[in-house]
């Protein structure tokens, strides 16, 4: 069975996506610049409330459903957690074998930890609140909400 596409929705996850990108890479090669004046972050707000809504969307007849809430936690498991620990096992790997290389993180335990397990914890490098693969952020959010 095909899933129903809403491709509206769809398009709008692209621009998000592309205003959080497109704000990356102007921090990354034109810091200082005036288009960082533009809100380019909101792209995270509407992708946020944009997946949020394509899931209530796609699961729209589990809702009452005895198991429903089990099975929509153990897809959403399946989908995250394979990828984020396999890209965060290399950047546990790049800070073991090159240590110097990201300039945002330093390793320990402790957070390779509370990464794997979508848990804030301090960074050793500055203190800042992240995971060390710091994409993971919106995960530990989105875990969060669902606890």
């Amino acid at each position: 069975m095909q899933r129903p596409t809403r491709t509206n929705s769809q398009i709008l996850r692209f621009i998000a996506a592309a205003a959080v990108l497109t704000k990356h890479s102007i921090v990354l090669f034109l810091p200082g610049s005036a288009l960082l004046t533009i809100p380019w972050s909101g792209g995270v707000d509407l992708f946020f409330v944009i997946s949020g809504f394509i899931m209530a969307w796609l699961t729209r007849d589990w809702f009452g459903r005895p198991g429903a809430s089990g099975q929509f936690l153990l897809r959403r498991a399946i989908r995250i957690i394979p990828p984020y620990w396999f890209f965060t096992s290399l950047m546990v790997a790049t800070l073991l074998i090159a240590p110097d290389a990201p300039r945002h993180t330093r390793f320990a335990i402790g957070p390779a930890i509370a990464s794997y397990a979508f848990f804030p914890w301090p960074r050793p490098s500055d203190g800042g609140v992240w995971p060390l693969l710091a994409q993971g952020w919106t995960l530990n959010y989105e875990a969060f909400f669902y606890v």
